[in-house]
């Protein structure tokens, strides 16, 4: 009996081994708990013997890098049987037992019959609808693995909408992938809306992958805001034939770049030494841009869709802090390496999308803007770098200021406020609230956030009328209200 358990053993042992070797790991933060880990299978299969396809090694390799980058312990697997992917996939739900968030990637055939969806292996021969069940792995089985390991977090994407190869063989000719409705901390994302279909691709990722890739790097995009602009790129790219979709019932926040997350550009554990190398080695770094973003910018390219023409940045070089007020707009968000990027309010207070922008030199930004209807392109280019006035000690607004309001509507009664002269830089704390924003002249622009939230709530414009009185307004929700404060 012994000698049959050390046979079994011995035969198991280079399954096991297997998918290790071809993982792309990610070394943990010291003290990482178990309820932080992430662990993700990436599985590519292109080499279909009737029907291959060009991009899902290509987009499972690149995914796997992304996700490594974002602190994950990622196994890639590429071009796999039926038994292998079964395999693969009971490792992974081994995994995610010790608890942390669990992300399954998939990119390839697959096909929907009776309202269920099944991914298909390469090598599986299906002459009939019978027989699917038997020659492809049912997204079933992976949520099975998910909600038998309990974790609190899953995330399931599945780039998997192409046709169906084997649709001649079958009676019924049901497009795309059926919609599943996501159990409890659970967000499924598909290539293109239930019933659908998505293209291949000619580029090195098809259309969805490639901008997945993209907004995930972006800091400080909940998955939600994520898979929203992904959403939005590839319907704009396609003329709306191409829709993705996601079902989600996610009880937290998730972030693959920001806040809760292991940032790809600060962090040194989430990246390998070649990526280290690559991000430092060009003409600007941190230290530079630091000292270098605060001043007056010119919008570039005329796009009808952006109305704000000059932008005016304040930087906290130390920090990476930034705000900027325009003319129909302000906004506040952060500088890291070569990235910026900031949550914008309209000048109605109502909070209304992001600005993203590649800093390409010193002199010039490169990006876009996002809100919930549209999307943009921007550039903005130097004009200056001597911001605001002199000030003298009596400009200095730091302090406690009473807000004499007694409205209801008006948030705090005490705001502490912080102000930097020789930037111009103001911030201020207060019981329900926190802002940031600068003293430009005599007004005083601030983008305020509700205290909890993640978004800006609205915005607060203030004159300052003596030393002693700061009067304006302050808009949430596009409601105005009088503000009135006086230094205590």
């Amino acid at each position: 009996m012994r000698l049959l358990n050390f046979l079994f053993l011995i035969m198991m042992l280079p399954l096991q081994l297997y998918p290790q070797q071809r993982g792309v790991g990610v070394a943990k933060r010291p003290n990482q708990s178990a309820s932080e880990q992430r662990i993700a299978l990436v599985i590519g299969n292109s080499a279909y013997k009737d029907s291959p396809l060009v991009n899902p090694t290509n987009d499972a390799n690149d995914m796997a890098q992304s996700l490594a980058h974002f602190g994950f312990e990622v196994t890639l697997r590429e071009n796999l049987s039926l038994n292998e992917m079964k395999m693969a996939i009971r490792a992974f739900g081994e995994k995610i037992r010790n608890g942390g968030v669990g992300l399954f990637y998939y990119a390839g055939h697959a096909m929907q019959v009776n309202g269920r969806n099944y991914l298909i292996p390469v090598g599986a021969s299906i002459n009939a609808e019978a027989e699917v069940e038997y020659e492809t792995v049912d997204v079933g089985f992976v949520m099975a693995q998910m909600e038998s390991a309990g974790n609190p977090l899953n995330i399931v994407i599945l780039d998997a909408c192409r046709n169906n190869p084997f649709a001649r063989s079958f009676r019924s000719a049901a497009r795309g992938l059926a919609s599943i409705d996501a159990p409890s901390g659970t967000l499924i994302a598909y290539a293109t809306a239930p019933g659908s279909v998505a293209s291949d691709g000619d580029s090195r990722n098809g259309l969805y992958t490639q901008e997945l890739l993209n907004y995930m790097r972006m800091p400080g995009f909940k998955i939600e805001d994520v898979f929203k602009r992904v959403r939005i790129a590839v319907q704009k790219s396609t003329n709306g034939k191409q829709v993705p979709w996601e079902s989600s019932s996610l009880t937290g926040d998730f972030y693959f770049s920001g806040p809760g997350a292991i940032n790809p550009v600060t962090d040194p554990v989430a990246r390998k030494p070649e990526d280290i190398k690559k991000e430092t080695s060009g003409s600007i770094n941190d230290r530079d841009i630091g000292s270098d973003l605060s001043g007056v910018w010119v919008l570039y390219n005329a796009d009808s869709s952006s109305r704000s023409v000059i932008y005016t940045f304040f930087h906290n070089a130390i920090s990476g802090e930034v705000f900027y007020d325009a003319t129909y707009s302000s906004g506040m968000g952060k500088a890291v390496n070569q990235t910026l990027s900031i949550n914008y309010v309209g000048k109605d207070g109502r909070p209304s999308g992001k600005l993203i922008f590649q800093i390409k030199d010193k002199n010039t930004l490169v990006g876009e803007f996002i809100d919930e209807r549209t999307s943009g392109q921007l550039e903005l280019r130097r004009q200056g770098k001597t911001i605001g006035r002199d000030l003298s000690s009596r400009d200095n607004l730091t302090g406690i200021w009473r807000n004499l309001q007694a409205d209801a509507a008006s948030l705090s009664s005490d705001y502490r406020i912080f102000h930097n002269i020789q930037t111009g830089e103001v911030s201020y704390q207060a019981e329900l609230s926190t802002g940031k924003g600068a003293f430009i002249g005599n007004k005083l622009v601030m983008v305020w956030t509700r205290r909890g939230d993640d978004l800006p709530s609205g915005l607060i414009e203030l004159i300052l009328i003596n030393p002693g009185k700061l009067k304006g307004r302050y808009i949430k929700g596009g409601q105005e209200f009088e503000l009135e404060l006086t230094r205590r």
